[in-house]
């Protein structure tokens, strides 16, 4: 199999995929969006979680092809006792960085809370007037609702498909960690069953793209992962 024609051609539709979110969301590489409508905002996760497990696929595929080899001890004793950077209070926000790892699937069954539409207005004829519904009691579509994280999420996802090699050899030094046992959990990076985002019925492009990115994922596991 060509891996490199295959890596490319997909990721090239992601492109085109994540450039249609950032026009949806309004975003650009320097503008901070801090609210957006409710509507504007599911519809965002809807797309962009499927495509986040498409580009993790990708970077499996990487990471399989060109494994790195596991720093030495010198050297991991030292990145130990550097530490993480301290960062001031005041300073801009770091970069967030492209979760390379899926996200388990949520095992609770327990129906989720949700608040009544009704609200209590006790009143006493002729004493007293209703007591007002605050405002946001009922969440309507056009509700400003936050979207900092959601902005932060997008452009980790376009740093990530513009140096997806990167990403590949991050992803190989977490693997030999694993393997090493310098770091406990879980040794795969995708979870179990079906990817973030999946759908049976495929009715968007990114749900072909992404049936195609995870059969390349495991297809280049079965035949590189030595582990």
């Amino acid at each position: 199999m060509d891996w490199a024609l295959a890596i490319d051609r997909n990721r090239e539709a992601l492109l085109r995929v994540v450039a249609r979110l950032f026009a949806m969301a309004g975003l650009d590489e320097a503008e901070t969006i801090t609210h957006l409508p409710r509507h504007l905002r599911a519809a965002l996760i809807r797309l962009a979680r499927p495509t986040e497990a498409a580009v993790r696929r990708l970077i499996v595929v990487l990471a399989e092809l060109e494994p790195v080899p596991l720093p030495g001890p010198a050297r991991a004793a030292k990145v130990q006792a550097r530490g993480k950077p301290k960062r001031n209070p005041g300073s801009a926000p770091t970069l967030l960085a492209f979760a390379i790892i899926d996200p388990l699937p949520n095992f609770n069954s327990a129906p989720p809370r949700l608040r009544p539409l009704s609200y209590p207005r006790i009143t006493v004829l002729g004493l007293s007037e209703p007591r007002p519904i605050p405002d946001g009691w009922i969440p309507r579509p056009g509700d400003p609702v936050k979207a900092t994280g959601l902005c932060r999420r997008l452009r980790a996802l376009k740093r990530a498909l513009d140096d997806l090699p990167a990403h590949g050899r991050r992803l190989a030094r977490w693997h030999a960690r694993r393997l090493a046992g310098r770091r406990r959990g879980r040794f795969s990076p995708m979870r179990p069953g079906r990817p973030p985002g999946h759908r049976k019925r495929p009715t968007r492009t990114i749900d072909e793209i992404l049936r195609e990115c995870h059969a390349l994922a495991l297809h280049a596991r079965a035949t590189f992962d030595t582990s």
